[in-house]
């Protein structure tokens, strides 16, 4: 089942979804920093969000 949307995004939103592993959170790290290199922009972490599917157990959302 697809995650609710609670709000309209602007054109420049993204929605990335990922495994949540230690791992993958790394290289969406790297990624986001290769994105803000490449483009001389910078991702505002206070506006960002991570949500978790209710399958991912709560000590796991917090080491991520």
């Amino acid at each position: 089942m697809a995650p609710e949307i609670s709000h309209p995004f602007l054109a420049n939103d993204s929605v990335i979804f990922t495994r949540a592993t230690l791992e993958k959170a790394s290289h969406l790290a790297f990624i986001i920093r290769q994105y803000e290199e490449a483009f001389g922009q910078m991702v505002n972490l206070n506006k960002s969000e991570l949500s978790y599917s209710r399958n991912v157990p709560s000590p796991r959302q917090i080491m991520l």
